[in-house]
């Protein structure tokens, strides 16, 4: 099975893989507390993103957060799904070019009544490459 699935895939496929984090849940003594939660993890991920920057030794990290927020799908639902993207750039000498890794975590935390369940992944995809940015040139510097 594994060999007819490899077969098929396109040849521009990337090398990815992803895991999944097993399913959890927490009480809480309200829906309101259970909503409180899932804003106070709105909060946290918020201080994580960052841009890239210059870092020590060619090293550029960079932390991408998507989400929508919490949203309240009326009565006691409510729900914050969020991707956070790790992005680690590197200066390849050797290459001529910039290799970024790609990694992320991917959580959807679901307040039903007081019960707050939580799923999601933990992933990566293949480096990607860039030509270094030749000095003076203004091209790639904003790109990204």
């Amino acid at each position: 099975m594994f060999c007819t699935a490899a077969l098929s895939l396109p040849a521009t496929a990337h090398a990815s893989g992803r895991l999944p984090i097993p399913p959890a849940s927490e009480e809480f003594t309200s829906h309101a507390a259970c909503i409180a939660a899932l804003e106070a993890h709105y909060r946290e991920d918020q201080k994580q993103a960052t841009q890239k920057s210059d870092g020590v030794g060619g090293k550029m990290p960079e932390v991408e957060l998507i989400t929508d927020g919490v949203t309240r799908l009326g009565g006691d639902s409510a729900r914050y799904g969020t991707t956070i993207w790790h992005h680690h750039l590197r200066i390849r000498d050797d290459l001529q070019q910039t290799e970024t890794g790609h990694n992320y975590e991917y959580r959807l935390r679901e307040c039903e009544g007081k019960i707050m369940r939580i799923t999601g992944e933990d992933g990566y995809t293949s480096s990607t490459f860039e030509p270094l940015p030749v000095a003076g040139d203004q091209t790639n510097n904003n790109q990204r």
